[in-house]
Formats: C-alpha cells, sequence, structure tokens
C-alpha cells in the first residue's frame, strides 16, 4: 500500500519554511501540517512544486495539554478533544489519490 499523503507536526516556534530545497519531495501528495502558519509561504511552495494539496493553518495553532503528559500524550485526556478533531482529517483523507 502506498500513501498518498503526509502530516508534518511542529511544535517549535519559527515563522520560517521549513523546507526550502526540498519541497518536490512532495510532489503528488497531500499535506497536512499541523503548525502555526504552515498555509502561509511554506504550503503555497508545497503546491507550487506539484503537491496534490496542502492541508495547514494560516495563523497560529494551539491546543490546552497536561504539562504532566508531555513524555505520554496518548494519556492526555485535555488534549484529547483537539487531537480527536485535528486527527478527523487525516482520517478522513483516502489512502491513495
Amino acid at each position: 500500500m502506498k500513501l498518498s499523503f503526509l502530516v508534518i507536526v511542529n511544535s517549535t516556534i519559527n515563522t520560517e519554511p521549513q523546507i526550502e530545497t526540498n519541497e518536490s519531495l512532495l510532489n503528488s501528495k497531500i499535506t497536512y501540517a499541523v503548525s502555526c502558519e504552515a498555509a502561509g509561504d511554506l504550503g503555497k511552495k508545497i503546491v507550487e512544486k506539484g503537491a496534490k494539496a496542502f492541508i495547514g493553518y494560516e495563523g497560529p495553532f494551539g491546543f490546552v495539554h497536561d504539562a504532566n503528559r508531555e513524555c505520554t500524550p496518548s494519556k492526555d485526556k485535555l488534549a484529547e478533544p483537539f487531537k480527536n478533531v485535528s486527527n478527523t482529517i487525516v482520517i478522513s483523507l483516502p489512502l491513495s489519490i
């Protein structure tokens, strides 16, 4: 089975695009970036280089979480509703488009 999408999760504070010369790696892919302001320059560059689609956020992205569960996020009950909504996007994508 060949997946045709990629999920990028960025937890650092950085407004510069993280992909500069290798946007073509995402050619023919659907990319979902769970990262602040990724729909700006990064999303545009990825699509210009041949991605099928880019899903991302124009502004800050964040959610409530339990600082005591940073090493065990699957047990974080505060973050669970946010993770469920965010993951719905990926779950709803067909495996091959």
